[in-house]
């Protein structure tokens, strides 16, 4: 252990105490822990010669705080009496020895082992997670956020860099009791972290390969952490990496870390970053604005386009803040903190404008097809460009892989410098970053052409960082199915019958070739239950084919014929369905259930809706059944069997609840009288409490008021004829039972007239002999 990893050993206000002491005599370290050292090669030399030459740094790791007692410093924890014992730390060395030679580690891993911590924060289910170790140059931290979970995936992960988000998770994560104990191995090239997880018999440890992006400011967290799986490695997947052996207890330093690094206030101030050209000087310009106030910081000038990327890039590339005039520090992020201004140029009468979005692929990335994209070396180069013709960039897509992409340009002469582009395998985010240049420079003839963007390859383009590329995703937003190239693939179309809902057919299109599913586009036909399967399946046709045209789907005809079999399994037929229905108790509702029959005399629920069982039966049958009714788009074959279950319904209900006839009427009438519309049903319900009560002394009142409400009823519904015919017998029956002496017998002929003429035209409706 050098003096750096002696210091990190202390917390930050020992190691002021220690520098102090250094500075006093850098030469302390040499007269105090000699002992110690002396032990260790008399254990090595008495026990084991020279096998254990590479065990020195494990062993003096475990005896080195000692030195620091013997400058002076006390232990950390309280409470506990240290007692310094040659002796004692002697007879330890020599377990400890013993112990390694046991585990027979390899030399490479007892060599170089540094502890550590992953410490997690969580709020509101978003984690994050700071990872900490020791290694020969100091303390290496990075925290990584946005993590759905505790557990580090084998990916890369960004780094966070803004200073005060550091501090403030700093200072929380050091409450936190969510940690995992990490130690920080080397393998030849390779870094291993070894993370200490719970398994089902105890503590495991999990490795994996690492590599991470140091910052070139100490103090600094690194700007990225990479894992990969130890088996995806080859120098790595054949050997046998062994557990590390864990040190003392480390969560202190961690805890120091947290504590003395982000201590003092850091002033950095983020910016958005303004680039645009200064026609006066003919060189690049770039203003740093204060992002709270909408200040300008600062302005810099640059002639060199290397110079002015280079800069662009100082967050990501250096992992620090920028320094700029007056020791202000700024920061930004270089994908989306960066304006990239156009500059108008005259010449003569004519006016054009360069873009400087063309820098968007440099300063995205470290290296964008170095040989292949080209930029003017310098300001005044680019605006010496000719003004070239319009290009068009059009996207091809291969099978619709991300990484299997190219561009090509129209209009553009042979020898170009940009059919060089042509020649690339491209993913979808090196397409992104080229899209957003608004314009590109041709280096063999000096042009600068405006940049249009052909996306029809990608109609069914969808990645998650689409909305950070404005062009692209206009240009695809723009699209126009109805414009498609149904021509560029074979395509079949895929009907699924299987959906949950009996009357739903979930369809889709899809390449022949790949499987490639159009636009990512999945539709659901709603088959109409009152249809025959003739009209079903043409209904389905015409819906397919306003997406398209159907000479373009190869086996279409052998979908529809599998479609029509699998409806005519599930009893669609030329006609109305054929159904039986079912009288059923749902949440306390009596429920009218159509079931369509099927195949082999299995059934399938396609429609319920709730049956008023307290209705007269012939009201519910005439509702049930008329043009508009329920059961009319349906062919119905138990309707016998379901109207003796609504009248048995009917009696138990009333069995059960102890049914008042009078007071339910009473109700019903009350209810009815204040409807206009419910005439029909208020002299019908008039009748029915007469025959209630037939001894009142208002039934002949009640019987001449359901008379009258009926004759202004349509006398063309069966149903009103026979309630009318009904209160017509009723009243000559209770003038009769009363005696009424008033009656003459012109009267009761007039009535018995009226009697005939409405039971003349039921049996015309109703095409019956009696």
């Amino acid at each position: 252990m050098n003096k750096e990893g002696l210091f990190d050993l202390l917390n930050s206000e020992n190691q002021a105490a220690l520098k102090a002491v250094f500075e006093q005599n850098p030469e302390v370290l040499q007269l105090y822990g000699n002992n110690l050292f002396l032990a260790i090669l008399a254990v090595l030399d008495n026990e084991y010669n020279d096998t254990l030459l590479s065990y020195v740094v494990p062993l003096w790791q475990s005896v080195v705080e000692w030195e620091l007692y013997q400058l002076g410093f006390k232990p950390r924890q309280e409470g506990v009496v240290s007692k310094y014992d040659f002796h004692s730390i002697y007879s330890h060395l020599t377990n400890r020895a013993k112990t390694l030679t046991t585990l027979n580690l390899p030399e490479i891993i007892l060599s170089k082992q540094n502890a550590g911590q992953i410490i997690w924060t969580e709020r509101e289910g978003i984690y994050s997670a700071w990872i900490i170790f020791q290694s020969e140059k100091g303390i290496v931290a990075g925290l990584i956020d946005n993590l759905n979970s505790q557990w580090l995936h084998p990916t890369w992960y960004r780094c966070i860099t803004d200073l005060q988000v550091l501090k403030d998770t700093g200072i929380e994560s050091l409450s936190s009791t969510e940690r995992n104990t990490i130690v920080v191995t080397e393998f030849g090239e390779y870094k291993i972290l070894w993370m200490q997880i719970d398994g089902e018999d105890g503590p495991v440890w999990r490795s994996l390969a690492m590599e991470y992006g140091a910052s070139h400011e100490k103090g600094q967290s690194i700007l990225w952490i990479r894992f990969i799986e130890t088996y995806e490695v080859p120098t790595l997947c054949d050997q046998v990496l062994v557990p590390p052996v864990l040190s003392t207890d480390i969560g202190i330093y961690m805890d120091d870390f947290l504590k003395g690094t982000y201590s003092h206030e850091m002033v950095m101030v983020p910016v958005t970053c303004e680039v645009s050209i200064n026609m006066k000087e003919r060189v690049y310009e770039l203003r740093f604005k204060d992002k709270s106030r909408e200040t300008i910081l600062d302005t810099l000038l640059f002639d060199s386009t290397a110079e002015l990327v280079k800069t662009l890039r100082h967050p990501i590339r250096r992992g620090t803040p920028l320094r700029i005039k007056h020791g202000v520090r700024v920061m930004w992020d270089h994908r989306i903190d960066i304006d990239y201004h156009d500059t108008e140029l005259k010449d003569g009468q004519k006016k054009h404008t360069i873009s400087l979005s063309l820098l968007k692929p440099l300063v995205h990335r470290s290296r964008f097809f170095p040989d292949k994209f080209t930029v003017p070396k310098t300001c005044s180069e680019l605006l010496s460009t000719e003004v070239g013709n319009p290009l068009t960039l059009r996207i091809q897509s291969e099978i619709s892989a991300f990484r299997k992409m190219s561009v090509e340009f129209d209009g553009v002469p042979v020898g170009s410098s940009l059919r060089d582009l042509e020649t690339m395998r491209m993913n979808i985010f090196d397409i992104a970053l080229l899209s957003e240049c608004e314009q590109l420079i041709d280096a063999s003839t000096n042009k600068c052409h405006q940049i249009e963007i052909d996306a029809n390859d990608l109609f069914d383009l969808n990645f998650s960082r689409l909305s950070e590329n404005p062009r692209l995703q206009s240009a695809i937003a723009s699209l126009d199915a109805n414009d498609f190239d149904w021509t560029q693939h074979s395509w079949n179309i895929n009907i699924d019958t299987r959906h949950p809902v009996q009357n739903e057919i979930i369809w889709y299109i899809k390449t022949k070739v790949s499987g490639r599913i159009w636009f990512n586009k999945i539709f659901t036909f709603v088959m109409d239950i009152s249809l025959s399967i003739d009209e079903v399946i043409s209904t389905f046709k015409e819906e397919v084919s306003l997406t398209v045209p159907l000479k373009h789907l190869t086996e279409f005809s052998e979908s529809i014929s599998t479609l029509n079999r699998t409806l005519r399994s599930r009893g669609w037929r030329k006609g109305k369905p054929r159904c039986r229905v079912d009288l059923t108790i749902r949440d306390g509702q009596y429920i009218a259930v159509v079931c369509r029959l099927e195949a082999h005399g299995e059934s399938i629920e396609i429609a319920n809706f709730p049956i008023d069982i307290a209705k007269d039966s012939s009201v519910l049958q005439d509702e049930l059944e008329s043009e508009w009714g329920p059961f009319s788009i349906y062919e119905i074959r138990n309707k016998n069997e379901f109207y003796k279950k609504v009248r048995s319904a009917t009696l138990i209900e009333e069995e059960e609840e102890g049914f008042d006839e009078e007071e339910e009427y009473l109700r019903q009438i009350k209810e009815y009288e204040s409807n206009p519309e419910k005439s029909y049903q208020l002299a019908y319900t008039y009748v029915k409490l007469v025959h209630c009560r037939p001894e009142s002394d208002s039934s002949i009142s009640d019987i001449t008021k359901a008379i009258i409400l009926f004759e202004e009823c349509d006398h063309s519904v069966r149903g009103v004829v026979i309630w009318h015919l009904n209160a017509l017998v009723t009243r000559c029956e209770l003038l009769v039972k009363k005696g009424v002496d008033s009656i003459r017998k012109e009267e009761i002929k007039g009535w018995m007239r009226e009697i005939q003429e409405m039971h003349d035209q039921l049996i015309q409706l109703s095409n019956i002999g009696e």
